[in-house]
């Protein structure tokens, strides 16, 4: 779960995707752009970029709002 603007928490549901949480209206809101369903970890940065982890299936960044342009997606392999 993290603050990602004066109204919105993202929210990380492990095996259903991303949602968001505003917090003036309390209206819960799956993001439909993240269609994985196992994400293990958001990060936002300094600059405002959203980091994705998702399993078994690398690390993306999102910028813009709405959040839904990659801008960066890197596979790992598991010997990393």
């Amino acid at each position: 779960m993290i603050r990602y603007d004066e109204e919105n928490i993202l929210l990380n549901s492990r095996w259903h995707g991303i949602y968001s949480f505003n917090m003036k209206t309390y209206e819960v809101k799956k993001i439909e752009s993240f269609t994985e369903n196992n994400y293990t970890s958001i990060y936002l940065d300094s600059y405002k970029r959203l980091w994705v982890s998702v399993y078994g299936n690398g690390l993306y960044c999102y910028q813009g709002r709405p959040v839904d342009k990659t801008l960066y997606g890197v596979k790992f392999s598991f010997d990393v």
